[in-house]
């Protein structure tokens, strides 16, 4: 097998026929657990099915499939992910993505109904979880009610440009309904940047001063990184609090080669990973000293 053939093998087939399954599907992109770092509870490796590449959110790496197979077994040469896959029976594409398509229509996602966040056990995990004040939080969140495949869940619901809803509970985060970036805009020459609602909360919570007076937008991944260059060019100055780990870090250096407004605002929250763990430390200082 040479390179070329090797890249018109399907990565998520590929890991398919290893045992990996995605655990959500959102047009395109396949989410999968990272089969590259160990222990990993919410899914950060996406596969493009149309591109056929993949990358790990929490590595900061992505590439082909060779890239992959030599990330998955630590091998340090192409020639060894080549022979690697001609050892494995890989699936066509096409049994592959009609067996995806099955499951696809089988999981079924639908919102019973959005509430005021006064669900208790929703309360509890933002205000002693998160350590969010319970009103700045029923200011911009909801409690969404969902069935997923005939079971009934409850999260705080926190809504994006394209009507879908970030879902987060104490054991469980995800998305109903498409997957877009969360816009507040008010006309304000500044702008913020996070890339989730909790740090969007947590900035709050840390800087009241600065709801009226800046703009805020939430990523709700780094996938969405790139719709962010067509709105942020309005703005005199864009502060972005993305996260202090690889995949966080890459994503600002790329925004700041590609606008020269935006500032790393990183720097106030180290040597945390994000906002919400230097909020909860604050308060865990102020409370026990």
């Amino acid at each position: 097998m040479n390179c070329q053939k090797a890249k018109t093998i399907q990565i998520a087939g590929y890991l398919s026929s290893l045992g990996f399954k995605p655990t959500r599907i959102v047009n395109n992109n396949y989410w999968f657990k990272s089969m590259i770092r160990e222990n990993e509870l919410q899914a950060s490796l996406k596969v493009d099915i149309q591109q056929n590449c993949w990358y790990d959110h929490g590595l900061g790496e992505g590439g082909n499939i060779l890239d992959l197979v030599m990330k998955m077994h630590g091998m340090e040469c192409v020639s060894q992910a080549l022979k690697k896959l001609e050892e494995k029976c890989i699936p066509s594409s096409f049994s592959f993505h009609q067996h995806e398509k099955i499951l696809l229509k089988k999981r079924t996602d639908k919102i019973q109904k959005i509430d005021c966040l006064n669900n208790k056990a929703l309360l509890e995990y933002i205000q002693n979880h998160r350590r969010i004040n319970i009103n700045t939080a029923r200011k911009y969140c909801s409690a969404i009610y969902y069935s997923r495949n005939q079971k009934q869940y409850f999260a705080i619901g926190f809504k994006n440009d394209l009507g879908g809803w970030e879902l987060r509970n104490k054991y469980w985060k995800g998305c109903i309904g498409s997957k877009a970036i969360s816009t507040i805009l008010k006309g304000n020459v500044s702008c913020s940047v996070f890339e989730g609602f909790i740090d969007f909360l947590s900035y709050l919570q840390l800087y009241p001063e600065q709801e009226d007076n800046c703009d805020f937008i939430i990523l709700n991944s780094l996938s969405n990184t790139k719709g962010l260059l067509s709105i942020i060019g309005k703005f005199d100055s864009v502060n972005l609090f993305l996260d202090n780990d690889k995949a966080g870090k890459n994503a600002t250096q790329e925004l700041i080669k590609t606008a020269s407004n935006t500032v790393d605002q990183s720097h106030l929250f180290k040597p945390f990973k994000d906002l919400n763990e230097y909020l909860i430390n604050r308060i865990i200082k102020r409370d026990y000293g």
